[in-house]
């Protein structure tokens, strides 16, 4: 299981965010993560918000060994014909290291921005699947050939994109959500889960719905051996068990992710290394008092 970075919205100076994501690299995290919104969230949401792709073509061009990884993309913000291009693009940049990750665009502020309406989850859900089924024909079309497309909310003639992506069949795809219904439509597309803890009481919670969800996808028929979980998830480290239940306490047991000392945080580490569930990577942003950076040389210790 690999450890990830989710790079923190309140670096706004983009040659600081180089830096830190050169320590991060230098660290041996195995990737670095970025959200795709076009506004930014409460109480400050008029605060500057760099756009992922363009960021993670700059990163990728500062570091040469960790993965890039977009968690999650809006499908509604490009046409998947652009989506495709940006992707293929990033993969030649970072010689083979960009991620995508997709989801089903939450974010209201987002909608009223572009000045489109957001349908229902259900109808979103289906949107995305013919989105990522064009995004494999379209990365695919360099080598075999124009396509065409006749979906319900996509139609395509004479599809055509090229350069093919640099890894093969594609980028490493995550559909990421914690609804089942996302879960079933992952595991059809072959792509990893991404569970969001930062909407869940505690990390523990992440793992029951993990556990629920392949037991759902194994009785709708899918190959279970193929799923793959990853969780995003905060990390607060502290100094004692003492600041641990002061800070659970202060917040009246309504905190998320993983908290602890160096010690437990190093036991919860172990627990998902060990768990009987195939979980790939945690993406962690750091959070609390102390220095993300700091943060990130103490986990090194474990």
């Amino acid at each position: 299981m690999e450890i990830g970075v989710f790079l923190r919205r309140d670096i706004q100076n983009f040659s600081q965010l180089v830096t830190y994501v050169r320590e991060i690299e230098k660290l041996t995290y195995e990737s670095i993560w970025m959200d795709d919104h076009l506004i930014g969230f409460q109480p400050d949401y008029k605060q500057p918000y760099f756009e992922c792709f363009t960021s993670l073509s700059a990163l990728g061009s500062n570091t040469s060994k960790i993965r890039l990884g977009v968690l999650v993309s809006c499908y509604k913000f490009r046409h998947p014909l652009l989506t495709s291009k940006i992707v293929a693009t990033l993969d030649h940049i970072t010689n083979g290291r960009i991620s995508l990750g997709l989801g089903a665009c939450w974010y209201q502020k987002d909608f009223s921005a572009l000045g489109i309406k957001k349908a229902p989850l259900d109808r979103r859900i289906n949107e995305l699947k013919e989105y990522i089924e064009l995004l494999k024909l379209y990365w695919a079309s360099a080598t075999k050939g124009e396509f065409s497309y006749d979906g319900t909310y996509f139609k395509v003639k004479n599809g055509f994109q090229a350069p093919s992506p640099i890894q093969k069949p594609h980028p490493p795809l995550i559909i990421g959500g914690n609804t089942l219904r996302l879960h079933e439509m992952a595991a059809k597309m072959e792509a990893e889960i991404n569970i969001d803890a930062t909407i869940l009481p505690t990390y523990k919670d992440a793992v029951s719905l993990a556990e629920k969800s392949l037991y759902h996808i194994k009785e709708k028929g899918y190959d279970s051996k193929k799923v793959s979980f990853s969780l995003f998830t905060p990390l607060t480290l502290l100094d004692t068990e003492t600041d641990v239940d002061f800070y659970k306490k202060t917040f009246n047991g309504n905190v998320t992710g993983i908290i602890g000392t160096i010690t437990q945080i190093g036991e919860i580490l172990e627990e998902f290394k060990n768990s009987s569930l195939p979980w790939t990577r945690l993406i962690i942003i750091p959070w609390g008092k102390k220095e993300p950076i700091e943060v990130l040389k103490e986990l090194k210790k474990i």
